[in-house]
C-alpha cells in the first residue's frame, strides 16, 4: 500500500549511504507478506504478544500507550489509501478480470494510458477499470514502475503519482470522459466498455444480498467485535483516537458509519466456512464413503459454520499470509471472459446514448435541465463538447457490467465453492432469505436424500429443507457467550481441530 504513493514511499524510506537509489522489493516479494513480527513490532510490544492476531483494545499488547510517544502518521495515510480501494476492488471482483486474454488486453492497453499521459502531461487523467489494475500492480514493482515512468515519460518527470485518486467524484467523472475522448482521438478505440468502466456504487457483490445463506452473520463478523468488557474496549479505542489525532478519528469512528466494503470479506467469509465445513464432514463420512445422509453429521456440519464466524469476529483464520489457500485458489484462467457478451451490452449502451442525445437536440428539449447543469459544470461541458463528448457519454464512468449471480463460485476457483450458484438463485427465486425460508423443521429420524455429486456439503445441505435454521441460532448463542465469557468458552472444539487450512 505504501508503494501506491512513489513519492511518500521514497521520503520514508531513505537511501543506505553505499546506494543511489531507495529500498526496492523485487518480484518475489512486492506484494508478499506473512504474519512474522517486524523489527519496530518486536520495538513497541511485549516479548509475548505477537502481531497477528491483532491485540484486542485494552490488553496487555494494546500499543496504544506507545502513540503517545510518536504518532503513526504513516499508518494513518496508509489506512487512508486503503479506504480508497473499496470501490476500486468491487469493480475488479468481476470474475473477466482474471481472464488472461483480458489482462493481455489491458496490459497493451495500460502501455498506450502511458503514452497519453506523455503527450498530455498537465491534463489529470483517470484510467478505466482493467487499466487501473494495471497501474496499481505495476506500482507495487516500485523500481520496475520508476524505470519505466523514466522510458515512456521523461527522466525529469519521475515516477507518475495516482492522482486521481484525491479527486471529488463529480470531477473524477468530468476528467474520466476527458480521458476518453483524448484517447480515442489518439488510438480510434473505444476506451470505456461494459467490460472496462467502473461499477456504480448501487452495484452490490452478490454475497452481499440478504438472500446470501450466511447474510445472518458475515457482515456482522467483520463489523463488530464482541468483548467480555466492552466498556474498556470502547475507552481505549477512544484513548487510541485522542492519542492519533483527528485523522485517524475521521478513518475509524468509534460507534460511527461502517467503512466502505467491496463485498471481498463476504467471499472470503462464504470460503471459510465452505472449507471448515467439508473438512468436518468428509472426516465423519470417511471422505463422504458413508454416514453422508447421517441427520446428526449434517447438523453438526451446518453448525460448524456458525462457530467459524464467530471466530472471524475475533480476527481468527484470516487471511495472514500471502501463501493462504484463498489467495492461491483466486487464480488467471481462460474462458471468464466473453468479448461478444460485452459488445452487445455495449451496443445497447451506445443505442440509448444516441437515443438521449436525439431527444437533447429536439426543439422543444434544447434547453438542458438544472439537474443536468448541476452534474456537469458549463466550463468543463464545453470542453467536453469540443472533443465530441456528449453528457451522457461523461457517465460512463461507472457504466461496467453488474455482477452476476454466478461470479462468487467462478472468482474463487476451489472445491469449497461448487454448488454456491445454484444456492443463491434458489435463494433469490423465493426472495428470502436461505437462513429464513422454510417452517418446516426437519426430524431426526426422517430419510434424508443424498448429497449431489461435485457440490461442497455446506451448499448442498443448506439448500435442503430443514437445515438452514440451526447455524443462524447457534451463532446468536455462541455470540452472547462470546460477549459473556469470552470466545474460548465458546469454542467446543480446539482451535486445531476446528479449521486450521494452511498449517
Amino acid at each position: 500500500m505504501h508503494r501506491q504513493s512513489p513519492t511518500s514511499y521514497v521520503e520514508h524510506n531513505p537511501r543506505h549511504p553505499d546506494q543511489q537509489e531507495p529500498p526496492h522489493p523485487c518480484r518475489l516479494n512486492a506484494f508478499a507478506f506473512s504474519p512474522e513480527p517486524s523489527l519496530q513490532w518486536c520495538s513497541a510490544a511485549p516479548d509475548s504478544v505477537a502481531p497477528w492476531p491483532p491485540p484486542e483494545p485494552g490488553s496487555e499488547g494494546d500499543l496504544t500507550p506507545a502513540c503517545v510517544s510518536r504518532k503513526p502518521q504513516l499508518a494513518v495515510q496508509l489506512a487512508e489509501s486503503t479506504s480508497r480501494f473499496a470501490w476500486m476492488l468491487r469493480s475488479w471482483m468481476r470474475p473477466h478480470f482474471l481472464d488472461e486474454d483480458f489482462l493481455q488486453r489491458a496490459e497493451a492497453r495500460y502501455e498506450r494510458f502511458l503514452r497519453l499521459r506523455a503527450a498530455h502531461p498537465r491534463v489529470a487523467l483517470v484510467p478505466a477499470a482493467d487499466i487501473a489494475l494495471l497501474w496499481h500492480t505495476h506500482l507495487g514493482l516500485s523500481g520496475e514502475y520508476e524505470a519505466a515512468c523514466a522510458e515512456w515519460l521523461g527522466p525529469e518527470a519521475g515516477p507518475w503519482e495516482p492522482e486521481y485518486l484525491s479527486l471529488e467524484r463529480g470531477r473524477m467523472v468530468v476528467a474520466y470522459g476527458m480521458t476518453a475522448a483524448l484517447y480515442e482521438r489518439m488510438y480510434d478505440e473505444p476506451y470505456s466498455g461494459p467490460d472496462t468502466a467502473w461499477l456504480p456504487d448501487m452495484e452490490h457483490f452478490p454475497l452481499l444480498s440478504p438472500t446470501n445463506p450466511l447474510a445472518f452473520a458475515a457482515g456482522r463478523a467483520f463489523r463488530e467485535f464482541p468483548l467480555p468488557d466492552s466498556e474498556t474496549a470502547l475507552r481505549a479505542a477512544e484513548m487510541h483516537l485522542a492519542l492519533c489525532g483527528g485523522s485517524v478519528a475521521r478513518l475509524f469512528p468509534v460507534g460511527g458509519r461502517e467503512p466502505p466494503r467491496s463485498g471481498a470479506h463476504a467471499l472470503y467469509a462464504a470460503w471459510l466456512t465452505a472449507e471448515a465445513c467439508g473438512r468436518f464432514f468428509d472426516d465423519y463420512t470417511c471422505r463422504r464413503c458413508c454416514f453422508t445422509r447421517s441427520w446428526s453429521i449434517r447438523v453438526a456440519t451446518v453448525e460448524r459454520a456458525a462457530m467459524v464466524l464467530v471466530a472471524i469476529a475475533h480476527l481468527r483464520y484470516l487471511v495472514d499470509s500471502s501463501s493462504h489457500p484463498f489467495l492461491l485458489a483466486i487464480t488467471l484462467r481462460k474462458g471468464l471472459w466473453k468479448p461478444e457478451l460485452f459488445e452487445e451490452q455495449q451496443q445497447q449502451q451506445r443505442r440509448e446514448e444516441e437515443h438521449q442525445q436525439r431527444l437533447q437536440e429536439r426543439p422543444s428539449g434544447g434547453m438542458r435541465s438544472m439537474s443536468g447543469m448541476a452534474a456537469h459544470p458549463a466550463a468543463a461541458g464545453r470542453s467536453s463538447r469540443s472533443l465530441g463528448r456528449s453528457e451522457s457519454q461523461l457517465s460512463g464512468m461507472f457504466a461496467g457490467s453488474g455482477f452476476r449471480t454466478a461470479d462468487p463460485e467462478a472468482f474463487v476457483d476451489h472445491p469449497s465453492m461448487a454448488g454456491l450458484t445454484a444456492l443463491l438463485e434458489s435463494c433469490a427465486a423465493s426472495k428470502a432469505p436461505s437462513m429464513m425460508r422454510g417452517g418446516h423443521k426437519m426430524q431426526k429420524h426422517q430419510t434424508t436424500p443424498p448429497l449431489p455429486r461435485g457440490v461442497a456439503p455446506l451448499w448442498a445441505i443448506l439448500g435442503a429443507q430443514g437445515y438452514a435454521e440451526r447455524p443462524r441460532k447457534l451463532f446468536e448463542y455462541l455470540w452472547r457467550g462470546a460477549v459473556a465469557r469470552g470466545v474460548a468458552s465458546v469454542m467446543t472444539y480446539g482451535e486445531e481441530e476446528l479449521f486450521y487450512p494452511h498449517r
